[in-house]
């Protein structure tokens, strides 16, 4: 008949609570997102950092400390990055 009819109260209350839970999930998600991007940039740095201080003529247990990583993950990196 086309009427529309009001929303009643528990239909209200409940599209309010999944409209917030919608809300949290998003900001929860984009903060996830921010702590992962952020993750992946310190990575990315240390990466660089090992590389270019083996290019210095560091050595790898040098490297090591000064990282604060272990002597195999630099030799990985090193490996990975043609330098081994």
């Amino acid at each position: 008949t086309g009427k529309s009819f009001p929303m009643g109260t528990e239909q209200y209350l409940l599209q309010r609570e999944r409209k917030a839970g919608v809300k949290e999930g998003i900001e929860k998600g984009i903060e996830k997102g921010i702590e992962k991007g952020i993750e992946k940039g310190v990575i990315l740095k240390t990466i660089e950092l090992v590389l270019s201080l083996f290019d210095n003529g560091f050595q790898v247990e040098n490297i090591a400390k000064l990282t604060k990583i272990s002597v195999e993950d630099v030799l990985e990196i090193l490996k990975e990055n043609g330098r081994v």
